[in-house]
């Protein structure tokens, strides 16, 4: 609006340059999980592979803070489990280093046992169809069936 004000007063259809402040909008805070709720997700048994996959990204997402497509990008090669680090490939094809914890990395090596008892051979940790990556769109469908199996 303010560039078309703008062209108003150099076309000479306005008599002075009017700049006009912007609306005030209402932000919107995330609500956070509380603490009982984070102890029944951390807490889930997943049954299948799927459950798995999935549980294993959430609580990947939730210690390392990682964009869903970073984790959903993330490959074999990229885990460092000696020294608890991730390659992560972001915005821009920008790697970064990100630590994750020893629990993780638990659940990390029951997720890659499962893979090969599945006979799943994806460089993606998170393997969608064929082993393909998994996508985006695919696993937040997923967790909706995830919070409502476990909270």
């Amino acid at each position: 609006m303010n560039a078309y004000c703008c062209w108003l007063h150099e076309e000479g259809h306005a008599p002075t340059s009017i700049k006009l402040q912007k609306l005030r909008v209402e932000r919107r805070v995330l609500e956070l999980l509380n603490e009982p709720q984070m102890r029944v997700l951390i807490g889930y048994k997943p049954k299948t592979y799927r459950e798995t996959r999935l549980h294993v990204a959430v609580l990947m997402v939730l210690d390392t803070r990682l964009r869903i497509s970073e984790a959903l990008g993330l490959r074999e090669r990229d885990i460092d489990v000696d020294n608890l680090i991730l390659k992560v490939f972001g915005k821009g094809q920008k790697e970064r280093l990100v630590p994750f914890s020893p629990e993780l990395r638990k659940r990390l090596y029951r997720l890659q046992q499962l893979k090969v008892k599945k006979e799943i051979r994806s460089e993606f940790v998170f393997a969608g169809f064929h082993d393909a990556r998994w996508e985006k769109r695919n696993s937040t469908t997923s967790l909706h069936l995830l919070s409502a199996a476990a909270l």
